[in-house]
């Protein structure tokens, strides 16, 4: 988002959640997203077109970009000839306004950066871990390392692989290294040896149920009046097959 009257550059962020609705008026919109803009310095933008220029070219001529045609007119507002100078190099008249990247004066602008931002984290100690315990994260209890590294993911998030992968090597910061679990002493391996074992308690019913246990009665079900007179007319009848018997 760029404010043209203050010639400010903004980054948006948008905060969205499944449920989330505003109330404008007598009106319930339902893209009740939160945008938030977040000042950015234009520098990060211009530095893709400084690397890539291959040729001596006028400042207008290299910001020219089909995909994103307002860059130039942006970018001409807010690059000042201070901010240019602080990674690339002047060439020729300067009526001509030609600038050539200079990769270790934007090496040097960049790890300023992180170390002014490592030390805006490390002063309102926050929690480098990305976890859940940044309401109880302790002031000064983040080790200097972590926090430049913290903020160097940051300021990474701007740059394109080659140069974020120079400006890491350029604070040479040791690899985070997990803690290793704590070692035994003999005398500890020991002790923990000599310890009784406790066996494992079985739990489960104490009482035999079994004993009280009654077989249920399966009582006949009541047969009908139809039921009945069949049963009582078969009495005394002979099974067919018997007639077929011999005598």
């Amino acid at each position: 988002m760029y404010n043209k009257s203050s010639q400010t550059l903004c980054e948006l962020l948008s905060y969205d959640e499944e449920h989330r609705s505003w109330f404008i008026g007598d009106k319930v919109v339902g893209d009740g997203r939160m945008m938030v803009a977040t000042p950015v310095n234009p520098l990060y933008l211009a530095l893709p077109y400084l690397i890539g220029s291959e040729r001596l070219v006028p400042l207008d001529q290299m910001l020219t970009d089909q995909d994103f045609p307002e860059t130039e007119d942006i970018l001409l507002e807010t690059l000042t000839e201070t901010r240019l100078q602080l990674v690339s190099d002047s060439k020729g008249n300067k009526d001509l306004n030609v600038w050539k990247y200079n990769e270790e004066k934007a090496l040097s602008w960049l790890e300023g950066k992180v170390r002014s931002l490592a030390e805006v984290f490390e002063k309102s100690s926050e929690d480098t871990t990305g976890g859940a315990t940044s309401s109880i994260y302790k002031a000064g209890s983040g080790d200097h390392d972590d926090y430049l590294r913290y903020a160097l993911g940051v300021v990474q998030e701007y740059l394109n692989t080659g140069l974020s992968e120079k400006l890491e090597s350029r604070l040479d910061l040791p690899k985070a290294e997990s803690k290793p679990p704590k070692r035994l002493s003999s005398l500890e391996i020991e002790e923990d040896e000599n310890k009784p074992r406790k066996k494992a308690k079985l739990e489960g019913p104490t009482e035999d149920y079994s004993k009280s246990y009654k077989k249920p009665e399966v009582k006949e079900e009541s047969k009908g009046a139809k039921e009945k007179a069949l049963a009582k007319s078969a009495k005394g009848t002979k099974n067919i097959m018997s007639f077929f018997g011999k005598k």
